[in-house]
């Protein structure tokens, strides 16, 4: 596995739990209602998981 793969892989948890924070922080601000902002939580995963993907895979590595 690429360096940047597990680096990647390594700060989805806390991107996920600082998204939350974001979201929490907003809803008790009264900015943005939490049950219409939750799914900002599943884009954040999303694309985390396609940088993930996209990183450079080594030479002659698997593709999964």
């Amino acid at each position: 596995m690429s360096t940047a793969r597990e680096y990647l892989r390594a700060i989805r948890g806390p991107v996920l739990l600082i998204s939350l924070g974001i979201l929490v922080i907003a809803d008790h601000v009264g900015q943005l209602p939490f049950w219409r902002s939750w799914p900002v939580l599943l884009v954040v995963l999303g694309v985390m998981i396609l940088l993930e993907r996209s990183a450079i895979r080594p030479e002659g590595g698997p593709l999964s």
